[in-house]
């Protein structure tokens, strides 16, 4: 599965395996691409913007002409126009300004950060993301492990709970068959498929 985002020159490429994914970007900086696993992305998400400030220095500039041409037109009538069309300019930088704007989700990861940009695919992205996410983890974390003792056992399962992973009721369902095979089985726990 891919996900390709456009806006402006920036380009944000998303390639889905089945362990992993891959996640590239193209911007005015530069290019670069990374490899994550699913299981290593954070369930919080932060949000960033990336501003284009050229508009902005334009549209100061342009104001700054406006108004120089606005002294002027005290002495030269015909000024006055120039200055007019100044501040049209100025009023299209500073939309420019704000369309060129990029606002991100930021996912946390092993190895970085992951930026989705807010945009009409936003959300299939996050959403196949997270659930990715919750599927790896509970294949890594989710059944009961012989090799670790009742205590480690019991806190792998409330975290994968506080990363809603798992919901509380069968997290005290693997917390209780673990509990019962460490007391039969001498501290042995089998592993259930």
């Amino acid at each position: 599965m891919k996900f390709v985002q456009r806006r402006g020159s920036t380009v944000h490429t998303f390639e889905f395996g089945d362990e992993s994914f891959v996640f590239s970007f193209s911007d005015h900086s530069g290019a670069d691409k990374a490899e994550f696993s699913f299981g290593g992305l954070d369930k919080e998400f932060g949000e960033s913007r990336e501003l284009r400030s050229g508009f902005k220095r334009a549209a100061w500039v342009a104001l700054a002409t406006a108004l120089s041409f606005a002294v002027f037109s005290l002495v030269l009538a015909e000024a006055m126009f120039i200055a007019l069309a100044w501040v049209v300019a100025a009023a299209e930088l500073v939309r420019r300004f704000k369309l060129s704007e990029i606002h991100y989700t930021v996912i946390p990861a092993e190895g970085g950060r992951v930026f989705v940009i807010r945009d009409a695919q936003h959300d299939a992205i996050v959403e196949e993301l997270m659930s990715r996410r919750k599927a790896q983890l509970l294949g890594w974390h989710g059944e009961v492990n012989t090799d670790r003792d009742l205590e480690s056992e019991i806190g792998k399962f409330r975290w994968l709970v506080e990363q809603e992973v798992l919901d509380e009721a069968t997290a005290e369902e693997r917390i209780a068959e673990a509990e019962f095979y460490s007391e039969e089985a001498g501290g042995e726990v089998p592993v259930f498929h």
